[in-house]
């Protein structure tokens, strides 16, 4: 055989040795990644089941990954045949090198949130659009109607109220001021002859009695002298000259006394005026807050309003009401004509040249000339004086009058409605609030709560994310509240395809695996054992309270609702004929009334699990609702976000003992294999087929490493 054939022979050798080893490096490259597959789904495979149980899955924490990696990994490398097959690759696991690391636990709220979405995203929506987003939708411009006005009426009413006491004290001092000088109206323009010198009952007196008291009067100093009876002079031991002086003290007095009157009657009109300015620049500001309110819930219901399809038509009165919000506001001829009326008033009755300065005047005279004066002299004093306090009091009457057929008389009818009808609001809700949680005090498991308040803590949570549920007993703040719970659910129901259908698919998860039962209408109904939903939705750590703050929601969204139907009742028809300006007034308290009474008559069925009718209005497709069906709209109205899914964590923790920081989602490992190559060890290297980043070679084995990731 020549050199050449050898050289050959040994060239092919080499090659066949090299292809041979290569291939086998090959094969194991693809055993080892099969093998780590294996493994980590085995791994995997041991999932936590009390996690499972409500949908999430998470390795157990009772589980050795590294072990469970390890024994997979290294029985999927290895073919025990016992020496009864050819191998054509050993391939061998290092253990040394083989690390297997765990992260991203179900305690982390991405991860939590992405688990959750993944269970619920194909029947989240379907529950959510027929339960909720189609009966809401069609309420969307008649809610808007309602909002606006319920949050006009808050807006104005401090200055409303403050506008009526104005107003009714106006009315008090006008009354006041007439009823002062009727007092005094005998007095003056009476002419009764009852009494005897020096007796003085009225004007009149001092005129028929002026002859008497200047024969009564001494010549020249003043002396004693008997006391000579005659048809009108009693003698009752008094001298002429005493009689005389008791006549001017008489006369004097009675003038001081309609002075002080006619000056008091003058004060209350004064005041009433300022009552009155007053009461007109409230009116200017009810007016500017009409205007400023009259458009803001637009960025609440515009998007709702363009997305619904079906449209309930708003009632007729609804419509009406909005507008008439303007009637509110008082008409400026109000204030101006009173205004004039009141000061035509003072005018007749003040100290410049009215009834006041008149009588002063006569008492003047009564005090410093009544001796050398004459009974024409006294007649012309009483006849003006007179014909002043005809004027001052029909001046003052007109002004009361004008008061009392423009606001008294409105008033009046507005009382007399309210009665007739019995409409109380505000005592009216704090009856309905005193039974709304009967048996809040019955629920004995805070150790409950203070368990799940640990557990919180430990994930991060807020213990709670609404506690503050006000139980107003007032009317118009519940109206407002109702309505401000309503613009936040036509706002989210608006942008619900764009920005909050990921948290439908949360809200749905809960409603899903977690417990709340079909009221009852007894204590166990405020147990958390029936109140896991409420328990996540409110993360109030009170027995009870987070059942209570549900009922409350309720309320308000059931207050609503009825709100709207109150419009189609008979009742307004009888308040909207009460006199401007109160039969705006007249018609709120009728809403309030009605929404009071008939959401308490729904809460008690819906407290015992039956159903309350969705909305009663003509044309309007009669449906039944559930506290269930509620309770996935507060969901959905109230924030979520990890604060929820920190209470999530916490009751499955509760319910399953499964500590959600120790169940992991995800898997890396590093694994190296190796394989001896059969021919010469140093070809491997010497042709440098370890050049790959997970290939290199020691000489006598050639190592394999891989990485790989998998989660749940």
């Amino acid at each position: 055989m020549s050199i050449y054939a050898i050289i050959v022979t040994v060239l092919l050798f080499l090659f066949n040795a090299v292809l041979i080893d290569y291939a086998r490096i090959l094969v194991a490259q693809e055993r080892t990644e099969e093998a780590a597959q294996a493994a980590v789904r085995s791994t995997l495979a041991h999932f936590d089941a009390g996690a499972h149980k409500y949908g999430l899955f998470g390795m157990s924490s009772d589980a050795d990954a590294t072990k469970t990696f390890q024994n997979v990994f290294e029985k999927n490398l290895t073919v025990d045949a016992k020496g009864e097959l050819f191998q054509f690759v050993d391939t061998e696991m290092d253990a040394s090198q083989t690390k297997v690391t765990t992260s991203r636990p179900l305690s982390d709220p991405v991860v939590l949130k992405h688990q959750i979405l993944e269970d619920m995203k194909y029947r989240a929506p379907i529950h959510f659009t027929s339960l909720i987003y189609q009966r809401f939708m069609g309420l969307s411009g008649a809610m808007q109607q309602a909002s606006t006005f319920t949050d006009t009426m808050n807006a104005i009413q401090d200055d409303v109220a403050a506008r009526t006491k104005a107003l009714k004290k106006t009315a008090q001092l006008l009354k006041g001021a007439k009823e002062t000088l009727e007092e005094i109206r005998s007095e003056v323009t009476g002419a009764s002859r009852s009494a005897v010198f020096p007796q003085i009952n009225n004007l009149n007196d001092i005129t028929r009695f002026y002859d008497d008291y200047q024969e009564a009067l001494p010549e020249g100093d003043y002396y004693e002298t008997a006391c000579i009876p005659s048809a009108h002079v009693h003698c009752d031991g008094k001298t002429d000259a005493e009689k005389a002086q008791e006549y001017v003290e008489n006369s004097k007095r009675l003038l001081k006394k309609l002075r002080n009157k006619t000056g008091s009657a003058s004060a209350k009109l004064f005041q009433a005026l300022g009552q009155l300015q007053s009461a007109e620049k409230l009116n200017e500001q009810v007016k500017e807050s009409i205007k400023n309110h009259r458009n803001s819930k637009n960025s609440y219901y515009s998007a709702a309003n363009k997305k619904s399809k079906a449209k309930m038509k708003t009632p007729e009165k609804l419509n009406k009401v909005e507008e008439q919000v303007d009637n509110m506001v008082m008409e400026d001829s109000f204030f101006t004509k009173n205004e004039k009326y009141v000061k035509e008033a003072l005018a007749k009755t003040g100290k410049n040249h009215g009834l006041w300065k008149v009588i002063n005047n006569f008492r003047n005279m009564v005090n410093d000339q009544i001796e050398n004066s004459s009974v024409p002299a006294s007649r012309t004093y009483r006849k003006n004086t007179i014909n002043h306090f005809k004027d001052a009091r029909s001046a003052v009457s007109r002004a009361y009058n004008h008061m009392k057929t423009k606001y008294v008389d409105g008033q009046k009818a507005l009382e007399t409605f309210k009665k007739e009808n019995r409409l109380n609001p505000d005592e009216q809700m704090k009856e309905v609030r005193r039974k709304m949680n009967d048996f809040i005090e019955l629920a004995k498991d805070q150790g409950i709560y203070d368990q799940l308040q640990q557990f919180v803590e430990a994930y991060g949570g807020k213990n709670s994310e609404k506690s503050d549920h006000k139980n107003d007993s007032d009317a118009e703040q519940t109206a407002d509240n109702a309505m401000s719970k309503m613009d936040q659910l036509f706002r989210a129901l608006g942008n619900f395809l764009e920005t909050e259908r990921n948290k439908v698919y949360v809200d749905e998860y809960i409603m899903t695996y977690f417990a709340s039962s079909k009221p009852t209408g007894k204590e166990s109904d405020f147990l958390f054992r029936n109140r896991e939903v409420e328990y996540i939705l409110y993360g109030i750590h009170e027995p009870g309270a987070n059942y209570a703050a549900a009922l409350a929601e309720l309320f308000l969204v059931r207050f609503a609702i009825n709100f709207i139907e109150s419009f189609t009742q008979p009742i307004m028809r009888e308040a909207a004929a009460v006199p401007f300006p109160f039969n705006i007034a007249a018609i709120l308290a009728a809403a309030l009334g009605y929404a009071i009474e008939d959401t308490a008559n729904e809460m008690r069925k819906l407290k015992k699990g039956g159903p309350a009718t969705f909305i009663n209005i003509s044309k309007h497709k009669l449906v039944d609702s559930f506290y269930s069906d509620y309770l996935r709209l507060f969901l959905f109205i109230n924030k979520g976000g990890n604060s929820r899914l920190g209470r999530i964590m916490a009751v499955i923790q509760l319910r399953t003992g499964t500590d959600l920081t120790k169940s992991f989602t995800f898997l890396s490992a590093n694994v190296t294999a190796s394989v001896k190559p059969w021919f010469i060890p140093g070809i491997t290297k010497m042709l440098d087929l370890s050049n790959e980043e997970n290939r290199s070679s020691n000489g006598n084995k050639f190592h394999l490493t891989k990485r790989i990731s998998y989660s749940y």
